[in-house]
């Protein structure tokens, strides 16, 4: 799902991409932080875990997740904490038929 969802819409934004590999939430946080309008694509325990760690009143602009079901108490505390919140489901197959 990272190729159409992230990098194809980052560059019809008319930004470079950043794929980020690590699972350490705090590197993230700080990388979302230094972004402009940041487009964040992960699973939903990523997800998670930062809309945990984010302060009061902090909201990552725009979130994507896939991959899992969503429960309903973490969907709430990541769409408290997005400026925009997306789902997708059946993303990787539609991908390679998109291909």
């Amino acid at each position: 799902y990272g190729l159409i969802c992230g990098v194809m819409v980052a560059l019809k934004r008319g930004q470079t991409p950043a794929i980020l590999d690590t699972g350490n939430p705090k590197f993230l946080l700080r990388k979302l932080r230094e972004t402009e309008r940041p487009y964040l694509i992960s699973s939903p325990a990523i997800l998670h875990t930062l809309a945990r760690l984010l302060p009061a009143g902090e909201q990552i602009h725009a979130t994507m997740t896939s991959g899992t079901l969503l429960p309903d108490p973490w969907f709430e505390q990541i769409r408290a904490k997005s400026k925009h919140m997306l789902q997708q489901y059946g993303c990787s197959e539609a991908g390679c038929i998109a291909i």
